[in-house]
Order: structure tokens, then sequence, then C-alpha cells
């Protein structure tokens, strides 16, 4: 599960570092220290949105199914594949593993990573300012922005 969610956060990053920022102009890779405090509020309003909510939920079943399956590329060159490289790498590692995953069939697993990928782009065209500001972040700033979702993690694992 910890994988899904590096390769969700470096593909939600990488897609949005490869975009000019709609904020209108371009600069330096980082943000100010009040910028970082906005992000971050923003993140954690966004965490209370439905879009998230489900994403969230969908994103569990995902990962439970997969049993510890891992079908994500391990590398970073993943993120310069073409369109839908990274889906159909996912969906042939599932079907190679089929028998080892909660999947009842390739295609059940095909309609959830399509669901749970609509509900990301739903959640980025909900909050533009934020995902306008986590382009411009830098890794640390990104931490700081996302540490909302991490306290989130840690307490749901710490819940008796």
């Amino acid at each position: 599960m910890r994988k899904f969610f590096i390769i969700l956060f470096l593909l939600v990053t990488a897609s949005l570092s490869a975009q000019t920022s709609r904020l209108g102009h371009q600069r330096a890779v980082h943000l100010t220290k009040q910028e970082v405090v906005v992000a971050t509020d923003l993140y954690r309003k966004m965490m209370q949105s439905q879009t998230y909510k489900l994403f969230e939920e969908e994103r569990k079943v995902f990962s439970i199914k997969l049993k510890g399956v891992n079908p994500f590329p391990d590398t970073t060159e993943a993120l310069n594949w073409p369109g839908d490289s990274i889906r159909n790498y996912t969906l042939e590692v599932i079907k190679n593993n089929l028998y080892r995953t909660d999947f009842a069939s390739v295609e059940e697993a095909r309609k959830l990573l399509i669901s749970t990928n609509a509900l990301m782009s739903k959640q980025v065209e909900e909050n533009p300012e934020l995902y306008d500001l986590m382009s411009l972040a830098n890794a640390e700033q990104m931490r700081e922005i996302l540490s909302p979702m991490f306290q989130a993690k840690r307490d749901e694992l710490l819940e008796p």
C-alpha cells in the first residue's frame, strides 16, 4: 500500500510539474512559507470533501484486493511513459498475478483503477488553487503540504 501512495504521489506531482501553472506565470519551483501554509490548509480542507473521501475508499479497496502484489513500476522512469502505459503495465501485472489477488478478474481491476483515476482527476479539478501551488512546490514543501494526509494515515494505523 505504501508503494501505491508513492507511485500515486509521483504521478500527480510529475503531471502537475510538467504543466505550466494556471497561476499564469513561471518561476523557480518552490513556494514561499506563506504559500506552503495556504496549500497545507487547502489540502486539509480538500480532505473533508466527498470526492476525497470516495477516492480514499476506492484506493483502500484497490490496495486490499492487491493482497501485497505490487502492480506499479519501481522506477520514476515510468513517469515519462506515454498515455495509458502505466495503467496497461499495472493491469498486465495484475493479469499475471490474478491468482494472488482478491480481484475476480482483470476487468474488475481495470474498472476500479479507472474509477479511482477519475476521482483523482475530479479532485484536481475541484481544487485548482491547491494543485497549482503543489505544481510549484519542491519535495520538502510537498511533504509539508501532504502532512495532514500522513497524519491521518498514522492515526488510522494507531486506532484500536
